[in-house]
């Protein structure tokens, strides 16, 4: 249902994908995931690694002549990490906050900007709002359209626009991009070798969301040109500042990054890779804990030259040493 213009909302079970894909629901074996939503244990969608690292999709109701509720879209890394804090919040569960009351069949209301992706996998949305399933998306549309402009008020939003433009940067979070620089391309897909691909808005909403370490945000830059990070989103791309973190060149860190990706090293644990290609949080931190243990090579790889560098020259001075010894004798 469109709320303003590019903005739907729907209403409805929230599964994880991986259940989804294998048929049946992974802690009910007898029920085909589908057709039995409410019988699925937030245990299962928020405590079982398989199923987090998955992503989150919403079902809604069966059409006339069908007993399967509809896959209608895929949430985006901002909309995963909500679906995990919500259901905590309202269900039974060991990591749950110990005040819900609901063991299954977690649903909801989510509002966003739906993006078209290729396949039979279904459209991304850009999440806006995770609210209860209680509150209606008529009467959301009926609010935003009561006044204009009006947005939709949710409870849980993105961070607001300064005027400078970009996005201001939440407590614990990171931009992608660097200071003062937000992402100016977000459709565009980061593909990195050996991980699965992330559209740029995802991984920059990531960094919002502090699921990216802030001390692996500091190199990010140099990685990400193909989102064109500008002082503005959709602005003129500005060159980001380099990173100081590596002492090498961009050139040598990308080949690096590559041989890496080609080579098994030790150290390096390859992210797993999940259909479909966008997946939640996890995915950006695979990503990144590549390129932190890739620097930490590229840097181990300087000292050992460095190293060999000493010591030659050290067996050069001693053989002169020895050879003028020898014409004095």
């Amino acid at each position: 249902r469109l709320l303003l213009e590019g903005e739907v909302c729907f209403t409805g079970f929230i599964m994880d994908t991986y259940c989804i894909e294998r048929g049946t629901l992974l802690d009910n074996g007898s029920v085909e995931t589908l057709k039995g939503p409410e019988k699925h244990s937030i245990h299962c969608l928020v405590e079982i690694d398989r199923c987090v690292d998955s992503g989150y999709e919403i079902l809604t109701d069966p059409i006339e002549g069908s007993d399967d509720h509809v896959r209608v879209a895929k949430l985006d890394a901002f909309g995963n990490s909500e679906v995990v804090r919500v259901a905590r919040e309202v269900g039974i569960c060991s990591t749950c906050s110990g005040n819900g009351t609901q063991r299954k069949g977690f649903a909801a209301t989510v509002t966003g900007i739906q993006r078209e992706t290729a396949g039979p996998n279904p459209p991304t949305l850009m999440v806006k709002s995770l609210l209860p399933s209680s509150v209606n998306c008529e009467d959301l549309r009926q609010s935003a359209t009561s006044s204009a402009p009006v947005t939709p008020a949710p409870i849980i939003s993105e961070p607001d626009l300064p005027s400078g433009g970009c996005p201001s940067v939440p407590d614990g979070g990171c931009s992608i991009c660097g200071e003062n620089l937000c992402v100016g391309n977000p459709d565009v897909i980061f593909n990195f070798p050996g991980q699965p691909e992330v559209a740029c808005a995802e991984l920059q909403q990531g960094g919002y969301q502090g699921l990216i370490p802030l001390d692996q945000c500091a190199f990010l830059p140099d990685f990400v040109a193909v989102c064109k990070c500008a002082a503005s989103g959709g602005a003129s791309p500005i060159s980001a500042p380099p990173a100081t973190n590596p002492p090498v060149t961009i050139a040598p860190v990308t080949q690096a990054l590559a041989a890496a990706t080609q080579a098994p090293a030790t150290g390096v644990t390859e992210a797993p890779v999940t259909s479909p290609p966008v997946s939640a949080a996890p995915v950006p931190r695979g990503i990144f804990i590549t390129l932190r243990e890739t620097r930490n090579q590229l840097r181990a790889s300087f000292r050992k030259t460095r190293d060999g560098e000493r010591e030659e020259r050290r067996k050069n001075i001693r053989e002169r040493r020895d050879r003028t010894d020898v014409f004095d004798r």
